[in-house]
């Protein structure tokens, strides 16, 4: 099922970006493409055209539009690969520069982030400054931190107890 970006217009099916497109198809989109860059002095080529509501450029491919980052890798002859995702090693979202991506899992592009979850993953300390270990059902634990909320809700509880 396509959806809807904006009246009149399809997001592209995967279909479009995961099939081989002949030269001048990648001639064209290039040059549509390089019609829509600015150069910085990062050397990101910042996409001028279309911004979709997360801040990636969008633009029209083969009667549907898609992210602009995408369609430029297959613009310059580089493959997709299903299952990986594309990874800004500049951090710029409107970069459409080819050699400013690499495809990477979901898992590493967030790791490699600024997000809350990637700064969690770099911690190895906890706010008290004991060491974080992995715990056996998933997440890290401080485990002098947990022993002792332990002995301070068993001391709680046994000051609570009513004697019999």
């Amino acid at each position: 099922m396509r959806k809807r970006n904006r009246p009149g217009r399809t997001i592209a099916p995967r279909k479009i970006l995961y099939r081989e497109w002949s030269e001048s198809e990648q001639r064209k989109i290039r040059e549509k493409i390089l019609l829509n860059v600015n150069v910085n002095e990062c050397g990101c080529w910042v996409w001028q055209g279309a911004i979709g509501s997360k801040g990636y450029g969008m633009i029209g491919a083969f009667g549907a539009t898609t992210l602009a980052h995408r369609v430029a890798i297959k613009a310059w002859g580089m493959q997709l690969i299903d299952g990986l995702c594309i990874d800004h090693l500049c951090r710029n979202r409107l970069c459409v520069n080819p050699e400013h991506f690499e495809q990477v899992s979901i898992k590493e592009n967030v790791l490699r982030g600024v997000g809350i979850s990637a700064d969690n993953a770099r911690k190895s300390v906890c706010k008290r400054g004991h060491e974080l270990t992995q715990s056996s059902y998933g997440p890290r634990i401080c485990k002098t931190c947990k022993a002792n909320q332990a002995r301070g809700y068993r001391e709680k509880k046994r000051a609570n107890a009513v004697p019999t």
